[in-house]
């Protein structure tokens, strides 16, 4: 599950409403269509357990949300007192954000990391990314970073850290056999 990126804190905010949204769900769909949102979100999350994924941004945490507000409207269908269903679905979520929302704010200030991308090229099947990673304190891990996207998917091949210079045009993924050329903006293969 190395793919899901909660970080941030945007993505987990929008966790804390599973309840609320499964309670809506439960209210005014259709029994077979929770079902069948449920299993499609599911089939959907599948990619999270192999290194590809979707080139989607919050594809992941969105797909995750849906799946919950679905299990829980099917969690809520075993009672038929809608008010105890309100009130535990309020209770959950502001336990939820309660709980999250204090380890989102602890961790965001713990990890204090700041990765940007300054530039991306793009060709056929793979992407270069040149990314510049800001810790707390220190200098910057500068680095390029090689994708392979094919259709609605990506996956990270290699890195190569340190590499940025401006008399070497040249950056080397030595695993994958591949030579970004940054001056030109070209990838080739190499032996």
């Amino acid at each position: 599950m190395h793919n899901v990126n909660f970080e941030g804190g945007g993505t987990t905010f929008i966790l804390f409403i599973f309840p609320l949204i499964g309670l809506f769900l439960e209210h005014n769909t259709a029994h077979s269509r929770i079902y069948w949102t449920l299993g499609i979100s599911a089939l959907l999350l599948i990619p999270i357990f192999t290194p590809w994924h979707y080139i989607i941004p919050y594809a992941y945490p969105i797909l995750l949300l849906i799946l919950l507000a679905a299990g829980y409207a099917v969690f809520l269908q075993m009672s038929d007192n809608q008010r105890v269903k309100t009130v535990m679905s309020v209770v959950i979520t502001v336990m939820l954000f309660l709980i999250l929302g204090f380890q989102n704010v602890v961790s965001s200030f713990a990890a204090g990391s700041n990765k940007r991308i300054v530039k991306k090229w793009t060709f056929k099947n793979y992407n270069v990314e040149y990314t510049v990673d800001q810790g707390f304190a220190g200098h910057a891990l500068i680095g390029y970073e090689l994708s392979q996207h094919k259709f609605i998917f990506s996956r990270h091949i290699e890195s190569a850290m340190g590499k940025d210079t401006t008399t070497n045009c040249m950056i080397q993924f030595p695993v994958h056999k591949i030579r970004f050329d940054k001056c030109n903006g070209s990838l080739e293969t190499f032996r």
